[in-house]
């Protein structure tokens, strides 16, 4: 219980501390600009580039990514499953990064930072390797989250336009995909409990409908080839 509260406490904060961030960064720009129109922000990023850093730096704690994943990962652990996905998998600050921070990048640097593309690319990797080493089925879908928004988000910030079409594609296949995905585990977890990634569970021949679902929502979300993620 003490663990459980601990995690919606640093849930919490993580997310009021997130919107303060992106709220006071967009709140610079607005003024800047003379208007609330996101489009019209980008104009005025040369001249607040400490401001463009603060929205990026509160997208980077909503979405969870290294080093900010302790939070994400916590609350897949013990949070109530339905609300979760409602909550994270849509991913709607990605809106903000479509509208303002891949315009301002590509006006200003033509590309992504290469620190800030490093750190993704190392978030998305640690995370994709977590996934394989975890025992217990709630806190392995927390990694692959972690990983799956570092992916997208690195995705949507490329200036360049088939990366970040790209990334766009992938945004809308994988909020897709890990939907019908998460959905299934928690069919899973609301008649069988946390899995354990151990052992053999039969839960194909006990249910064959929640296995199949399994099966295929999984492979939508690495994207295997035929599917939209590929």
């Amino acid at each position: 219980l003490f663990s459980e509260f601990r995690t919606r406490r640093l849930a919490r904060y993580s997310q009021l501390l997130s919107v303060l961030l992106v709220g006071a960064g967009l709140a610079v720009l607005s003024e800047a600009a003379g208007t609330t129109v996101l489009g019209s922000l980008p104009s005025v990023v040369v001249q607040h580039p400490w401001a463009l850093g603060m929205v990026v730096l509160g997208l980077a704690l909503r979405l969870g990514v290294f080093p900010f994943h302790t939070w994400l990962v916590g609350l897949f652990e013990h949070a109530p499953f339905g609300p979760l996905i409602v909550t994270v998998v849509p991913m709607p600050a990605l809106i903000v990064v479509e509208r303002v921070i891949a315009p301002s990048l590509a006006a200003t640097f033509g590309e992504v930072p290469g620190p800030s593309a490093t750190l993704l690319v190392f978030s998305s990797a640690l995370a994709a390797g977590m996934v394989l080493v975890q025992t217990r089925l709630r806190r392995a879908l927390g990694w692959f989250v972690v990983s799956l928004h570092s992916s997208i988000f690195l995705a949507v910030l490329d200036p360049n336009p088939v990366g970040h079409m790209g990334g766009l594609a992938m945004w809308a296949a994988s909020t897709l995909a890990l939907t019908g995905f998460s959905v299934v585990v928690w069919g899973l977890l609301t008649r069988r409990g946390d899995i354990d990634l151990t052992q053999h569970s039969g839960l194909h021949d006990a249910m064959p409908t929640l296995g199949a679902g399994f099966l295929l929502f999984g492979l939508a979300c690495v994207g295997l080839p035929g599917t939209i993620d590929f």
